[in-house]
């Protein structure tokens, strides 16, 4: 293929530009991206079907952020909860150790799944929560919250919680 492509890469460029030069019929706007809909799907073999699979993908991208608000809004409960707060102090502007079997607790409630550990850290992983990071080099598995206003310092020790997750969890 390698071959092909070299022996015939000026035709190959012909033929882009005349597609990108051909009049498109008008596509009807389906997203926000409306002059981007004209210049890209319209252009493609089947312009309707290629909207109505972006359509279906922001619907799983919204899902995604639907999960992780509701993580974040759960996680942040739980540490108002359950963290010894001084004067002053929010989740917004604490750091604390949540350990991964508490960590996993606290997906599976608003998920409405029972996640094992493992899975759970896993799943807390993807969600890219700009709050929670994976802690990895210690000898105690689980996640660091640090609150979006935090202004400590790294080697300050961070806030324990008062609970303890239940044994085989």
């Amino acid at each position: 293929m390698l071959a092909y492509i070299g022996e015939n890469r000026w035709a190959i460029l012909a033929d882009i530009g005349a597609i990108l030069d051909a009049e498109v019929p008008a596509l009807a706007a389906r997203t926000r991206w409306a002059s981007w809909e004209q210049g890209v799907p319209a252009r493609v073999e089947d312009p309707e079907a290629c909207q109505a699979l972006i359509r279906e993908r922001q619907g799983e991208m919204d899902d995604d952020e639907h999960d992780r608000d509701l993580v974040l809004a759960y996680f942040r409960e739980q540490l108002a909860a359950k963290s010894t707060l001084r004067d002053g102090e929010t989740v917004d502007t604490i750091r604390a150790f949540i350990p991964s079997r508490v960590a996993g607790e606290w997906l599976s409630e608003p998920m409405h799944f029972a996640y094992p550990t493992n899975k759970a850290t896993t799943f807390l992983k993807t969600l890219s929560l700009r709050e929670l990071q994976h802690r990895t080099s210690s000898k105690k598995p689980g996640f660091i919250w640090r609150g979006k206003d935090w202004k400590g310092r790294e080697e300050d020790r961070p806030h324990q919680l008062s609970c303890t997750a239940a044994p085989g969890t």
